[in-house]
């Protein structure tokens, strides 16, 4: 390595931490070429770096490196360390990628990412946030020249059969490299050549101007939380709970905080969770708290400040942790509690609820409905890529409702480092994370209603490196219209080989919905053979869940499609839009010589009504709950074949026959909205040969129910029978959407009449009389006539 250059670098360094440090802003320098060189290049920056800011306190430093072998033992990571032997000033940690989440919560003062073995997008995202303003980030980068087409781990998780790793797109990898070229407080150096080939603009970030956050005095929360906000905007949170809290309000208390990834939102949420712990225990008043989070590690940063918030005005603080973040903080007899939303089972007096746009809406509204004092906080921009959804159907909804106290606050100011920094917005915009929809105008209502809509392949080569705008339309659609989106998913779409995105568009030009498939099947006898005995090929999910539950040996040889998202503007859903998406890309599989189209999703009555309505099958469900989203997922085809058609029959009846013995067990509890259209069929089955009688002594035990001789009880295992057989058969008498959902909630799943009442809306009385019409009306149907047969 040139010592020229390495005096230029730091040179560099020097010139660019001092303008860094007064505007409060990073910089981020990427060293390009031989590993080896690499990190011996950051080690000298790094310690010229540490030089700079030592002068006070130790340098926080992490090193994140490969998952191969520890870390500290990384041939990178010693060259690193080598020349730092002679700093004393720094506290050094290296950490695998995986192991990441491990750094949320923390302020960092250099961070060094070694993207040679390992560049997944979501880790980025999460990591480096947490770097402080003044501070400093340095990639390890590959050679300049073969960073474009240079793969790693992240490129062999894209790798299935029949691809290889070379046939892995490297568009995202492209993406990095120009974003880094067009953003400022980014350096870039070829290492290998001895050249800079972007250097640090200067003068660009303007000196801070320090503000001094004032304490309000209108507050019965203690001061000492107050004065641990770095923020004004933090402030307003803890003002916000401390006022909200105590209203003299009867209604229902919510306050919903919306801010972008670094604000300090959980951080806030944290500490006015530990001055209303505080203020409870002064008022010697019992409170059951509840915290919860799509996973705890989401968490991680809210539990970790109430406990900062209580060790500040207590001696005595007692916590429970696993190794995603503290599961319990208890004080004075008062604790609050982590648990996942499906656990939450009773009412509450306080849930928190972070990171709240990470939950299915329908599951949120659940949660609210728990708490009498709800605090819903989450990132609108952000490494999780939260669903806008959240703050606009949810709100929309929350305003609406009554006997309501809704507040909301959004939070701008950033805590780690000042407004406009260079590196968060390189990386916002390289990530995608502030992406959204067209916005609809009246012509272009106008457009969809006349139905002048245009389905298009997306150019995803154009879209990332050329053609950005398309790409940020697109991508919005799904930060909108989605619960969770990360900016892996982006990365996925960009380079996976047997991924395309779809569009439709109208007239005028706007996206109106967004569509990502995989070309999935056409395996060979190897492949099924490895199935058989347990091991899944990467990717191919449909076709590897009909060889495994259905042991369907023909599907897997024929190729298929499956949907993996599809979303519509929030602006125009229920048109009509994504029921034209699935009709075109159907035709574009037919015309493709495709066997089948389907999805895996987790199933809600609403979307399982959509894919019905399109006409796709169920064929199997899994019987464990997502436990972020506490739904099932299941799995729907369409067969575009004649040969198809009858093995998705086979399967779906299969399917039928399996899924209601079920629901008498482990499925128990699903919403009997997804049972009723899982039962229902989208085919017309031919050549039915599956039928079910009922015995002499079942019809009389039946007759004498009905006629009130004997008790329900005594015939609920022929009412399980007949629902069986009305599912399961073509001929049915005709029943209402009611009646059919009391069959699945009384006779196939066995609730108790309370129970099912709850369930249904209803009460007891008129559960009690619509089972006995619905179980008269599928006795008359099948045997009104039986007296006559047996004369």
């Amino acid at each position: 390595m040139e010592e020229e250059l390495v005096e230029t670098v730091l040179s560099r360094i020097r010139k660019t931490s001092k303008s860094g440090k007064e505007a409060n802003h990073r910089r981020l320098i990427v060293l390009c070429g031989k590993n080896w060189v690499n990190a011996e290049l950051a080690g000298k920056v790094t310690a010229e770096a540490v030089k700079i800011m030592g002068e006070e306190k130790k340098v926080k430093i992490f090193y994140v490196t490969s998952s191969t072998g520890k870390p500290a033992e990384n041939l990178d990571c010693k060259l690193f360390l080598k020349e730092l032997v002679s700093t004393k000033k720094i506290d050094f940690e290296p950490v695998t990628f995986p192991e990441t989440f491990k750094i949320m919560g923390k302020t960092i003062d250099i961070l060094i990412i070694n993207l040679v073995h390992n560049s997944n997008p979501d880790d980025l995202g999460r990591i480096i946030g947490t770097v402080r303003g003044g501070g400093l980030i340095i990639f390890l980068a590959p050679p300049y020249k073969k960073w474009e087409n240079h793969r790693n781990k992240f490129h062999k998780k894209l790798v299935t059969y029949p691809y290889t790793l070379e046939q892995v797109k490297t568009l995202f990898e492209k993406r990095v490299i120009n974003k880094l070229h067009e953003h400022k407080g980014v350096m870039i150096v070829d290492v290998d050549r001895g050249v800079i080939i972007k250097d640090f603009e200067l003068g660009f970030s303007k000196k801070r101007e320090k503000k001094r956050v004032k304490v309000p005095t209108d507050i019965v929360f203690a001061r000492r939380i107050y004065t641990l906000c770095l923020t004004q905007d933090q402030v307003k949170v803890v003002e916000s709970i401390d006022k909200l809290f105590r209203s003299k309000s009867r209604n229902k208390k919510i306050l919903v905080v919306i801010a972008d990834r670094g604000r300090g939102k959980s951080a806030a949420v944290g500490l006015s969770l530990a001055g209303l712990i505080d203020y409870l225990i002064k008022n010697k008043k019992r409170r059951e708290i509840v915290v919860t989070a799509p996973e705890l590690s989401n968490a991680s940063i809210l539990m970790k400040f109430l406990e900062v918030g209580l060790k500040r005005l207590y001696k005595e603080v007692n916590k429970s942790a696993e190794a995603e973040g503290i599961t319990e903080i208890s004080c004075c007899n008062l604790q609050a509690t982590f648990l996942p939303p499906p656990k939450i089972k009773t009412k509450t007096d306080i849930l928190v609820v972070d990171e709240a746009a990470g939950i299915p809406l329908p599951i949120l509204y659940e949660l609210i409905g728990k708490g009498e004092f709800v605090v819903l906080a989450s990132t609108t921009h952000g490494y999780e890529g939260a669903g806008r959804g959240f703050s606009i159907r949810l709100l929309k909804k929350l305003k609406e409702s009554k006997n309501l106290t809704l507040k909301e606050i959004k939070l701008k100011e950033p805590v780690r480092y000042s407004g406009n920094d260079p590196v968060e917005k390189w990386l916002y915009d390289t990530l995608l994370l502030d992406a959204e929809p067209d916005e609809i105008t009246k012509k272009d209502l106008e457009c969809i209603e006349k139905g002048e809509l245009i389905f298009e392949k997306a150019d995803l080569e154009k879209w990332f490196l050329v053609k950005e705008k398309e790409l940020r339309k697109f991508i919005g659609i799904y930060v909108y219209a989605h619960y969770r989106n990360r900016p892996s998913d982006a990365a996925l779409l960009a380079d996976a080989p047997h991924h395309e995105a779809w569009y439709v568009k109208t007239k005028t030009n706007k996206i109106v919905n967004a569509l990502q498939v995989a070309y999935e099947g056409e395996f060979n006898n190897g492949m099924i053979e490895e199935i058989k005995r347990g091991k899944d090929p990467q990717g191919h999910i449909i076709p590897t869940l009909m060889v495994k539950y259905h042991r369907s040996y023909i599907f897997p040889f024929k190729k298929g499609l499956r949907v993996i998202r599809i979303a519509t503007h929030p602006a125009v859903m229920n048109k009509g839009i994504g029921s034209f998406a699935l009709k075109k890309i159907t035709e574009h599989a037919k015309e493709k010589g495709l066997s089948w189209i389907g999805s895996v999703f987790g199933a809600s009555a609403e979307l399982m009504k959509f894919w019905m309505k399109n006409k796709f099958e169920p064929v199997h469900v899994t019987l464990v709950k997502n436990p972020i989203s506490g739904e099932y997922s299941v799995c729907l085809i369409k067969p575009l074949t004649d040969e198809m058609k009858e093995i998705i029959q086979v399967s779906s009846v299969d399917f039928k026959k399996r899924f209601m013995g079920w629901l008498a067990g482990i499925l128990y509890d699903m919403n009997p909205d997804v049972a009723q259209h899982l039962l229902h069929s989208t085919l017309k089955i031919k050549n039915q040969t599956y039928s079910i009688n009922l015995t002499e002594e079942e019809i009389l035990r039946l007759r004498n129910y009905l006629s009130d001789v004997i008790f329900f009880e005594y015939v609920s295992d022929v009412a399980r029978t007949l629902a069986v057989k009305y599912f399961l058969e073509p001929e049915k008498p005709r029943l209402t959407s009611l009646e059919e959902k009391t069959l699945i909630v009384k006779f196939l799943q066995c609730r108790g009449w309370i129970k099912a009442s709850k369930t249904l809306g209803l009460n007891k009385k008129q559960t009690i009389n619509i089972s006995k019409e619905s179980l008269n009306k599928l006795f008359t149907y099948y045997y009104g006539k039986t007296e006559e047969r047996d004369e």
